[in-house]
């Protein structure tokens, strides 16, 4: 595998869904993929996002060891920091999106330099200004309550 900087990814996100994610992971990309997106500009990096399991754990008395098993999956709260824009067309649908009580999701793209796209679907949680200082650039740092996995799709040769 070869290594690559995260120079050149790109994030958008498109209008809000009308409808739950379809149950299968092929009818789900498929959908997603379908979606006019806007991109978000300025965008600083990407926080950590993707699957986690909870720890359910139990002991039993005559064992005296405690054992772990899968529980429920949590893909997160993404951080995305981007320097303030309020003219980009991608900040302003973030705002919109943390502005709407829709209870259905919004639709999340990341493409890598490689071509690899990320798709998921959440919520934006918080808008928050950052930076307010003399010697730096003043940013808005969204955050995204990941509501489903994350579907890596590989780029066709």
């Amino acid at each position: 595998m070869s290594q690559m900087t995260g120079a050149g990814t790109s994030f958008f996100v498109g209008p809000v869904l009308t409808a739950n994610l379809p149950s299968t992971t092929d009818a789900a990309i498929t959908l997603l993929k379908g979606i006019t997106y806007v991109e978000i500009g300025e965008v600083e990096n990407l926080g950590d996002h993707g699957d986690e399991r909870s720890d359910v754990s139990f002991t039993a008395l005559k064992a005296a060891r405690v054992s772990h098993h899968k529980g429920a999956a949590d893909a997160g709260t993404m951080a995305l920091p981007v320097a303030l824009d309020n003219s980009d067309a991608g900040q302003i649908a973030m705002v919109a999106a943390f502005k709407s009580n829709s209870r259905f999701n919004y639709p999340f793209k990341v493409i890598y330099p490689d071509g690899e796209t990320d798709y998921f679907v959440g919520k934006v949680m918080s808008i928050k200004k950052t930076n307010v200082q003399n010697s730096d650039v003043l940013r808005r740092n969204f955050s995204i309550g990941i509501n489903s996995e994350i579907f890596e799709v590989m780029p066709t040769s």
